[in-house]
This record gives C-alpha cells, sequence and structure tokens, in this order.
C-alpha cells in the first residue's frame, strides 16, 4: 500500500514538473512573439517615417524650383508689386504661417471700373477681428454711460451696442 501510494505520488509530481514547465514556456514564447511583433512595428514606423521624410522632400524642391534659376523668386516679387497686406505683423507672427489671398472687392464702383490696389488677406485673422468686435460690442451694456450723460443735445440710442461701429476693414 504505501509503495503504491509513493509511486502514485511520484508521479503526480512528475505531471505537475511537467505542467509548471509548459506554462513557462508558454509564457516564453509569448514574450518572445510579442517582441517581434513590436519589432515589425516598429519597422513599419520606420519605413513610412522614412517615406513621408523623402515624400516632404519632394514637395520642398518642387516649392523652391528645381531648375536653379533664379526666374521663380523674380517672377513672384514682380507678381506681388503693388499689393497690399490688410494684417499687420504681430498679427501673422502670431500663428506662424499664414496664407493670404485676395480680399473680395466690387469691381464696379459707382458705375466706374474700381481701380484701386488689390489687397491680400487672411480669412482667418478676418473673421477673429470681427468675432473680437462683436464681443466687445456685447460686453458693452450702456446703462450708466447714458443716465449720467449731461450733454444736452445727444440722442439716446435704444440698444447702442447693436450699433454699427466705423471699422477700416
Amino acid at each position: 500500500m504505501k509503495k503504491n501510494q509513493r509511486y502514485l505520488f511520484c508521479r503526480m509530481r512528475e505531471v505537475r514538473l511537467k505542467q509548471k514547465n509548459d506554462g513557462a514556456s508558454e509564457i516564453l514564447s509569448w514574450v518572445n512573439k510579442s517582441r517581434k511583433l513590436d519589432g515589425k512595428k516598429m519597422m513599419s514606423e520606420k519605413e513610412k517615417a522614412l517615406h513621408l521624410s523623402k515624400a516632404f522632400e519632394e514637395q520642398d524642391n518642387i516649392v523652391q524650383g528645381d531648375n536653379g534659376d533664379g526666374d521663380t523668386i523674380q517672377q513672384a516679387t514682380k507678381d506681388l508689386a503693388g499689393v497690399k497686406i490688410l494684417h499687420g505683423l504681430d498679427e501673422v507672427i502670431e500663428g506662424g504661417a499664414v496664407a493670404l489671398t485676395l480680399k473680395y472687392q466690387n469691381i464696379l464702383v459707382g458705375g466706374d471700373i474700381n481701380d484701386d490696389m488689390d489687397v491680400l488677406e487672411n480669412v482667418d485673422i478676418g473673421e477673429q477681428k470681427q468675432r473680437d468686435a462683436a464681443y466687445k460690442a456685447a460686453k458693452k451694456t450702456g446703462i450708466y454711460e447714458e443716465k449720467f450723460n449731461e450733454e444736452a443735445g445727444s440722442q439716446k440710442k435704444m440698444l447702442p451696442q447693436y450699433d454699427d461701429p466705423n471699422e477700416d476693414y
């Protein structure tokens, strides 16, 4: 009986040891697989970065002009001669690179052709100016300004915050 129990005990221990080793090998195999996948991902990311850098270099070469002549720069300065920029330098520097477009102007003014200079503007900066002006107008209540106004000839306005301010753009 004891001999039989000892045999079963040894047999059970062997089975347990095999199971533990299998578990450890499963973990090791999982770690190895995950490392291989990470390595593949890193390689694919490096390839994508290399591809993007080549594409950006090609775009830069196209923008700068591959012909080696200074014709493109001279032509650009010639085309931009006499064009006024609507925004100040401080507004442009805030946002970094800014794309300027021609401001909309009527072709006919009072039956005659509009001969004014072309004006370049950034739509986003122009809209931001309008939002700022609207915010300032909405902030003003005008209640106490009119109440304590001592000018006899001044008219009281019903809603002064909605009056059109004189804007130069």
